[in-house]
């Protein structure tokens, strides 16, 4: 986690998460090779997602945006971006 400079490193918690805003409602997507799949929804974004994880995509990386606790390890993000390989 990068906060203007910063650095967390989120492999030196015990856990770590993103959830979404209390709404659920915001920016996500998913990059699978040459295509983006876009969701208003974070319950709709995390089921997709699982599924392609489930048929054997793996995640190469993890861009967002929202506010980050120290104390639990949580980002709670309005707008997240997965890129799969």
């Amino acid at each position: 986690v990068d906060r203007a400079g910063a650095i967390t490193d989120l492999k030196s918690l015990a856990e770590s998460a993103v959830v979404p805003d209390v709404d659920g409602r915001g920016f996500f997507a998913i990059a699978d090779r040459h295509t983006v799949t876009l969701f208003s929804s974070f319950e709709s974004f995390i089921g997709e997602l699982e599924s392609r994880l489930a048929g054997g995509r793996e995640v190469r990386g993890l861009s967002a945006t929202g506010r980050f606790d120290d104390a639990t390890g949580e980002l709670t993000a309005s707008r997240v971006t997965v890129m799969l390989k």
